[in-house]
């Protein structure tokens, strides 16, 4: 939601304040729908040198149940316009557990990010957070019959691991795959790693 001018001014105000590594990764989170690509450009000039993109789902009816504004093809193309523009470290996230998901459509979301070539994904369980929406509609019941259960969710991470494994992403953290390189490390495991 930020514009590349703030980006700019905050990443400027942390590297006057502080001393970054040289090589210090700087994150911009966004969703497919809010960014094209002259912000992109210019999140790359004002100093940012990854982008982590909110997939979700590269099914249409998964992104609907999700609440989400963008479609599959959007994302695909955010991710597109970020190649473009000159991101050469990109993540993307997908959620399983989705109301309705079958482990076919599942499958399907992976092996079109895996296409892409992100160097880094994320997989995350669906959690009905207090207050949101979803899961007022799931206390609701208004997912009954849709929601997978425990075993199905189970064999969609499995699913996870197997098809990123065969795809070249190192499996580094429970929700967390990697090209070799890209893993997304803390300050604090930097320091432990070099010790």
């Amino acid at each position: 939601l930020f514009s590349p001018e703030s980006i700019t001014r905050i990443i400027g105000s942390v590297k006057a304040a502080f001393t970054p590594a040289p090589d210090c990764e700087v994150t911009i989170e966004a969703n497919p729908d809010s960014v094209d690509g002259p912000r992109l450009e210019g999140y790359l000039r004002g100093g940012a040198n990854r982008l982590s993109l909110g997939f979700q789902s590269l099914d249409d009816d998964e992104l609907k149940t999700l609440g989400r504004v963008h479609t599959a093809d959007k994302a695909v193309l955010a991710f597109a316009a970020a190649r473009t523009a000159g991101f050469a470290n990109i993540g993307a996230d997908l959620i399983f557990g989705i109301p309705g998901q079958s482990g076919a459509s599942f499958s399907s979301s992976l092996s079109r990010l895996i296409g892409l070539r992100p160097e880094h994904i994320s997989v995350y369980g669906l959690t009905y957070e207090e207050g949101t929406p979803m899961a007022g509609l799931k206390e609701a019941g208004g997912f009954d019959g849709r929601l997978p259960t425990d075993e199905v969710e189970e064999s969609m991470y499995r699913l996870a691991e197997e098809k990123l494994a065969k795809g070249g992403y190192v499996h580094y953290e429970v929700s967390n795959w990697a090209l070799p390189g890209f893993e997304s490390t803390t300050t604090d495991e930097r320091i432990f790693m070099a010790r």
